[in-house]
């Protein structure tokens, strides 16, 4: 059911904004999405399933795993940080993975996350709470 909510707020907001162009939204809103929660995305070059999923902590901890593309059987686990900082969401990442504080905006069914100059852009779903158990 709080699944089903998120969605729903995300997709009110996706209606809210103009249809002219994306709007980028804020870090605290941002947290307010993912705090409690798990994102799941593909990596750009990877079929239809879901390749990561990281879980935003309250206390400024993500807890993630990810596969290879396309790869069934074991997942490597990662740590990292998040922050709002000077308006935006940041995360920060061990063992060498993109870091940094990018662009976020709302879209139909989650949250596009966006880096400058377009790379390392992701269409990111949010599932409620922890089902991964990260």
């Amino acid at each position: 059911m709080k699944r089903l909510m998120v969605a729903a707020a995300l997709f009110a907001a996706a209606l809210l904004t103009p249809a002219v162009a994306e709007q980028e939204l804020a870090g605290h809103r941002v947290a307010n999405e993912f705090v409690g929660n798990t994102i799941t995305g593909q990596y750009r070059d990877c079929g239809p399933r879901m390749d990561f999923f990281e879980y935003y902590d309250a206390n400024g901890e993500i807890r993630g795993k990810e596969r290879a593309c396309n790869v069934t059987g074991d997942w490597s686990q990662y740590v990292g940080k998040w922050e709002v900082k000077d308006g935006k969401f940041c995360v920060y990442f061990s063992s060498g993975r993109a870091s940094g504080c990018w662009s976020y905006t709302a879209i139909t069914g989650g949250i596009r996350r966006q880096g400058s100059g377009g790379d390392m852009e992701y269409d990111l779903t949010i599932l409620a709470e922890n089902p991964e158990h990260l």
